[in-house]
């Protein structure tokens, strides 16, 4: 019984933040170069790191309402060591402040999907 209520609830946690700054070039009316550069931790169950992430980017927004996709490379120390990854995400703005994101990254260490709040200043 107890190999079944672990099985059906299993007891896994991860917490992770990244705090930075980001820079954007206009290169086109619709679309950014963008470099953003922060400190990271990610803390799992047994462990903690926390390092350096940077990520170089192509940002373009296909509507008026400002919805957007970006696409780009990035480095995350974080983790368990090094790593290099590549992402794609998206983010819909509900009004001028608030929106939805979500984040597909493909690393050395797997594959991660993020879906939450974004807030812009």
């Amino acid at each position: 019984m107890d190999a079944q209520s672990n099985f059906l609830e299993p007891d896994i946690s991860l917490k992770e933040y990244a705090v930075g700054a980001g820079y954007h070039h206009p290169i086109s009316q619709n679309t950014d170069f963008v470099a953003r550069a922060g400190w990271g931790d990610a803390r799992r169950r047994f462990f903690s790191n926390d390092g350096f992430v940077a990520s170089l980017a192509l940002r373009s927004q296909w509507t008026e309402d400002r919805a957007e996709t970006t696409i780009g490379l990035g480095y995350d120390d974080t983790g368990a060591g090094e790593e290099a990854v590549a992402f794609v995400s998206g983010a819909y703005p509900f009004n001028q402040t608030l929106g939805l994101s979500s984040t597909f990254k493909y690393g050395e260490r797997g594959t991660s999907i993020f879906l939450g709040l974004r807030a812009t200043f």
